[in-house]
Formats: C-alpha cells, sequence, structure tokens
C-alpha cells in the first residue's frame, strides 16, 4: 500500500516543488502570497516538501511551516498574513546582513555591530564621533559606512513600519550645525525602525526634510503597508571637510524596482 507521499504523480509534485524553490531562494525568497500557498499545501501534505522541514532552501521552509501551522490552527486569514510578512521580514534582515558583512569585507572594512537604544537609554557608541572608514552594522539590518572623515556617507536597509524613538536633542544639535534653515533630518525615519541616535541624523534643509523627503517617505510606507518590500540607501554628499552635505542621493527599490531621487540641501538649491 502507498503512502500519499508515495503516489507516482505526487513523487514529481515533490521534486517540482523542491526545484521551485530552490530557485526562489536563490532569487531571494518567497513573496508572502507564495508563503500562503505553500503554507496550505504543507498543511494539507507536508510530505510533498524536503524532509529538512525548517531550513531547505535556504531557510525559506520556516515561514511555509509557520503558515501551515497556522492552516491547520484555523486561525483567520489577517493573522496568517501578519505572520507570515514577520517571517519574510526577518528572513531578509539576514539576508541584508549577511551581504553588508560580504561587501564590508570585499573593501576591507571593520564591521562594528551596536543595537540602538531607546528613550532614556541611549546607545553613546552611536551618538559620539564615529570611527572613519567603518560599516556600523544595527540588530535591524540597517548600516551605516562612514567615510575618511567620520561622516556617514551611506546609510542603507530593509524598511518596516516598527516606530523607534526620536532623540530630540541630538535632533536639535544636528540642526544647529546647518545653521538657520536647516534641522536634524533622518537618513532612516524612526517611522522605519530608524535609530534615534546621532549616527542616523543629517543637517537638513527644513524645506526638504518637511516636502519632498516627507513625500518619498510616505510613498515607502504605503507599498510596505500593501506587502512590498523595500530597501533603501541614502548617501549624503559632501563637499570638502564640510559636515552639511551639498546633496543627498537616494536609491530605493520597492518589489524590485529602482528608482533614484536627489535633494539638493543647501539655500537657494
Amino acid at each position: 500500500m502507498h503512502s500519499y507521499g508515495d503516489i507516482a504523480p505526487l513523487e514529481a509534485v515533490k521534486v517540482d516543488i523542491r526545484n521551485y524553490l530552490d530557485a526562489r531562494s536563490a532569487a531571494g525568497g518567497l513573496s508572502e502570497a507564495e508563503i500562503i500557498l505553500f503554507g496550505v499545501l504543507y498543511a494539507a501534505n507536508e510530505t510533498l516538501f524536503p524532509t529538512n522541514a525548517v531550513d531547505f532552501a535556504g531557510g525559506i521552509g520556516k515561514g511555509i511551516k509557520a503558515a501551515g501551522a497556522l492552516v491547520v490552527a484555523g486561525r483567520g486569514a489577517d493573522v496568517l498574513v501578519a505572520t507570515t510578512r514577520a517571517v519574510n521580514i526577518e528572513q531578509a534582515v539576514a539576508r541584508q546582513v549577511q551581504a553588508v558583512e560580504q561587501a564590508a569585507k570585499a573593501r576591507g572594512l571593520e564591521v562594528i555591530r551596536e543595537v540602538p537604544g531607546v528613550k532614556g537609554a541611549w546607545n553613546d557608541g552611536l551618538n559620539t564621533s564615529l570611527k572613519p572608514g567603518a560599516v556600523y552594522l544595527l540588530d535591524n539590518g540597517h548600516a551605516y559606512m562612514t567615510d575618511a572623515l567620520g561622516r556617514v556617507s551611506k546609510a542603507e536597509g530593509l524598511l518596516d513600519v516598527s516606530k523607534m524613538d526620536r532623540n530630540a536633542y541630538q535632533q536639535l544639535m544636528a540642526g544647529k550645525v546647518g545653521g538657520e534653515g536647516y534641522e536634524g533630518g533622518h537618513l532612516i525615519a524612526t517611522l522605519f525602525g530608524g535609530a534615534g541616535e546621532k549616527i542616523n541624523l543629517i543637517p537638513q534643509l527644513t524645506s526638504v526634510n518637511r516636502g519632498d523627503f516627507r513625500m518619498l517617505e510616505k510613498e515607502w510606507a504605503d507599498a510596505i503597508r500593501a506587502g512590498k518590500e523595500v530597501k533603501v540607501e541614502v548617501s549624503p554628499i559632501y563637499v570638502g571637510s564640510s559636515k552639511v552635505p551639498d546633496r543627498i542621493d537616494v536609491t530605493h527599490w520597492i518589489a524590485g524596482k529602482r528608482e533614484t531621487s536627489t535633494f539638493l540641501n543647501k539655500p537657494g538649491g
């Protein structure tokens, strides 16, 4: 007598599933819809899937198993979507961290791991002068590269709507560096889990920070709430030894589609 997993047509399905998951893992992982679909299949007949269930296909089996467990438990669609989204973000952040470390190593840059603080318990290591020619890698996958003068030359990371505390004092200090017409602007907004510390702040024209830059952030937030993956690179561009960037170059990817923007950061443009 054959079990479900031994029937010849299902054996062919098993091979197809394995090949598909391997391919999607190599391409960066499954979408939320795919996790839910495979979760339903997993709940119906887990023998269709590779035996090393949690780790198969580069670890994306974790989301499938989680979704399958929710299906078996009869949980609602909202819980299923929220759970798969959280697992997907976790996996994406892990890939981002690995990519940052590999890129830094290839360039001979030191990687400094830090954890951003919260109101009343800020991380002093992110509020003082930064080490030149290094990459500060935070636990949420956000990374900050410093130049030879210890200024942040690029901030990058995957975004999530997971608000962090603001640091009003550091924002005030960053604005004072720029002078009249400037305020402390976040490289990665606290709305997206951006750190409240000095490392994540630059002197930014108030008109830019509260104008076109905010509109771009709204676009990112809307995309995230729609279930799309959003990755950003924000690069302050300095002239000479100035601590006030002349412009801010931004590259973002929404569901893999790349776009660029430039924000002038000097009075009068």
